[in-house]
């Protein structure tokens, strides 16, 4: 009786241990399991944000391509703008000295032919009558 019972009971506890030890493996495996799909998730979570972040430094790269093409192709209008400036400014000032020129002898023309116009009227002055109307026609 006794021993039949002591071993029945040693029986059942060795399986109660088995049951537990199985129970604890299941537990462990499923939080294993557990643990695996967070990592896949937060490694999926990772890739999609480092995907966006290579999406948005392409659309930044992309944008600043654009604003450079921009501002060079203003650059070059400025240039030629500057450049044309600088051209009509040349014209304007070649101008002006030409007319000025021209204008310098003009003026040393009609002096010349006032000049020697009263110097021929003054030859021809045969009275002291007429060379004193000669001054005050001069001196206005």
């Amino acid at each position: 009786g006794s021993r039949s019972s002591k071993l029945m009971k040693a029986k059942e506890q060795q399986l109660a241990v088995a049951q537990d030890n199985a129970t604890r493996s299941q537990r462990e495996k499923a939080a294993a399991q557990q643990l695996t799909v967070t990592a896949q998730q937060e490694t999926a979570g990772l890739k999609r944000a480092r995907e966006a972040d290579a999406k948005a430094n392409r659309q930044e790269v992309l944008k600043l391509q654009a604003d450079l093409r921009t501002l060079t192709h203003e650059n070059k209008g400025l240039a030629a703008e500057k450049h044309k400036k600088e051209e009509e400014l040349k014209t304007k000032q070649r101008d002006f000295t030409e007319r000025e020129t021209s204008l310098k002898q003009e003026v040393e023309q009609l002096r010349k032919h006032q000049i020697e116009g009263l110097t021929a009227e003054l030859a021809g002055l045969q009275t002291t009558e007429e060379l004193s109307e000669f001054c005050e026609r001069l001196l206005g």
